[in-house]
């Protein structure tokens, strides 16, 4: 397993030293379809990195329905973790959901620190990805706040096709704020 998770974190372009340094501690985890996990209200102390599959984070709105907020995949924002709870020590306020069966690998907090303490090339490289993913997050972000539902799902088709190619259309839909009928609609209206 080690080797597959070096390959991998390798054709994430994941520096060579690193890679070595993050598969002798990562374990990897079979995750089914539609399976959760990180629940609402949990705590998470681990960073995932998507080897396969994809998953999804979602907030639970006043009226009960799940909203998608952002999508994972292998080669789209592969690292995920839930960011006030893994850094803030705060229960989680998303969840994290396998939208395909899914195989990850997860890294605890803890050992994930002592890497940093120990290796300045570690600490390096952990300060810059989370720096990336932040404004990753942060442009998605504003993306879907300044954009309708159809310039949301056009730059998704010309920047992120993965996603269109990889996520079902429920998770698309709920990310875009809009009904699967409406998204069909829309999907045969764009061509």
């Amino acid at each position: 397993m080690k080797d597959i998770i070096l390959d991998h974190l390798k054709q994430s372009k994941v520096p060579s030293s690193i890679a070595s340094m993050l598969s002798s501690i990562g374990n990897v985890e079979e995750v089914r379809t539609k399976s959760v996990i990180v629940e609402i209200g949990a705590m998470c102390n681990r960073i995932f990195f998507v080897l396969e599959g994809g998953l999804v984070s979602q907030y639970l709105t006043e009226s009960g329905s799940y909203k998608t907020v952002n999508f994972y995949l292998g080669n789209l924002q592969s690292f995920v973790t839930i960011p006030n709870s893994y850094f803030l020590h705060e229960k989680s306020s998303f969840r994290l959901k396998a939208i395909t069966q899914s195989q990850v690998v997860s890294f605890e907090k803890e050992v994930l620190d002592q890497l940093v303490a120990e290796s300045s090339e570690f600490r390096d490289w952990y300060q810059k990805k989370i720096i990336h993913t932040l404004v990753e997050e942060y442009s998605s972000k504003s993306n879907i706040i300044t954009m309708s539902s159809k310039e949301m799902y056009q730059y998704l088709l010309r920047e992120q096709p993965e996603v269109i190619r990889s996520v079902p259309s429920t998770y698309i839909a709920q990310y875009l704020g809009i009904s699967r009928e409406h998204l069909s609609r829309m999907r045969k209206e764009i061509g």
